[in-house]
């Protein structure tokens, strides 16, 4: 850990894509579950609209509505409106590590140059093995060098909801791959000793219903939220109403960052453990 001021632990972000938050209650998702057991989860949090990948992850990394960064459609480079600021520029300003892991190759626009330490990207959204390869590549880096932040997205979820419907067979065994990918991180963590060196959180940026995700209806922007790590709560299901735009900031907390006077965002305080030390770090 490098963070300014002697961080002391980390904070990983994975976002499986497309994943409904009704979804988990269908199908065997066993390491999610652990997360949900021994974290803290809503099942009712709100995403924006559009509710499309490009512009929701945008909102996730600058906790602002798509209409406030300007990133409105999946675009290939996109450019925000300036004065946005993103998590992982926040990181780096304090002094701290990042690294991204997809295999969907816009997402790398998530990051401005000099934002990310490491970036990996492979073109395997439509492999069987896909998501389970950018899980395998993210625990080994991040085990390796021990960034102060990552980001792993897995998005074969969302092409099985797309080419088969969200919910149809296909759909749930792709959710049933993520929750496997989880797992090798989970287990990778565990296994290197690990585990209380991590805050982690989970999350979907959209859901869907048929073989779309552009409908404003509760299937599509409903998504799961779940922390799990040694400075949250255990086994608690969150009251108040969460949104993707609150990710950023309560992934600043854990940082010992401050959150960006633009985010419109707030820190979900109540997955915090109580008598976890104040954080002081200014980015």
């Amino acid at each position: 850990m490098s963070l300014r001021a002697g961080a002391d632990r980390g904070a990983i972000l994975i976002v499986i894509d497309g994943c409904r938050a009704d979804v988990l209650s269908h199908t065997a998702v066993p390491n999610m579950d652990i997360l949900i057991g021994f974290g803290v989860s809503t099942f009712s949090a709100r995403t924006v609209m559009p509710s499309t990948t490009l512009p929701v992850h945008f909102s996730i990394f600058t906790s602002l509505p798509p209409e406030h960064h300007g990133i409105t459609e999946n675009l290939r480079r996109p450019v925000p409106f300036p004065g946005t600021m993103t998590i992982t520029e926040m990181v780096k300003a304090a002094g701290g590590t990042t690294c991204m892991f997809c295999n969907w190759e816009p997402l790398r626009d998530l990051a401005p140059a000099g934002a990310l330490d490491h970036l990996h990207f492979a073109a395997n959204l439509h492999s069987p093995c896909g998501d389970l390869d950018i899980a395998a590549a993210a625990s080994a880096h991040i085990t390796a060098f021990l960034p102060d932040f990552a980001f792993v997205y897995l998005g074969s979820t969302d092409v099985a909801g797309h080419d088969h419907g969200f919910m149809s067979r296909e759909y749930l065994r792709a959710i049933q791959k993520a929750d496997r990918a989880l797992g090798l991180i989970l287990n990778r963590l565990e296994g290197h000793g690990l585990s209380d060196r991590y805050n982690l959180i989970l999350m979907s940026d959209h859901g869907g219903i048929d073989q779309s995700h552009h409908e404003p209806v509760p299937e599509v922007l409903t998504v799961p939220w779940i922390a799990y790590g040694p400075d949250i709560r255990h086994g608690i299901a969150i009251a108040s109403p969460v949104s993707v735009l609150d990710t950023a900031p309560t992934l600043a907390k854990l940082l010992h960052l401050r959150e960006h006077e633009s985010w419109r965002g707030r820190i979900v305080e109540e997955i915090l453990r109580e008598g976890r030390h104040e954080r002081t770090v200014t980015g």
